[in-house]
């Protein structure tokens, strides 16, 4: 039998999955920043400024840890 997942395990995953996503926004702006033949500062800044845009974008999309249903109980909640 599998166990619940335990609210810290969770919000390990939603660390991870904003550290990636701005990651992943930051690796876009700096590839299209290589497509139009820019220096390597101009790179450097893309990827930078991109990885802040998508951790922004991170924060705006993604619940918080302390966002997460701390109910102790099982299943869905009801309303």
């Amino acid at each position: 039998m599998v166990d619940p997942v335990d609210n810290t395990e969770r919000v390990a995953f939603l660390r991870k999955l904003k550290i990636g996503f701005a990651l992943l926004v930051g690796l876009s702006a700096g590839l299209m920043g290589l497509q139009t033949g820019a220096g390597p500062v101009v790179l450097a800044g893309a990827f930078g400024a991109g990885s802040l845009v998508g951790a922004f974008l991170a924060w705006l999309a993604l619940p918080n840890g302390d966002d997460l249903n701390t109910r102790s109980g099982r299943g869905p909640r009801r309303r």
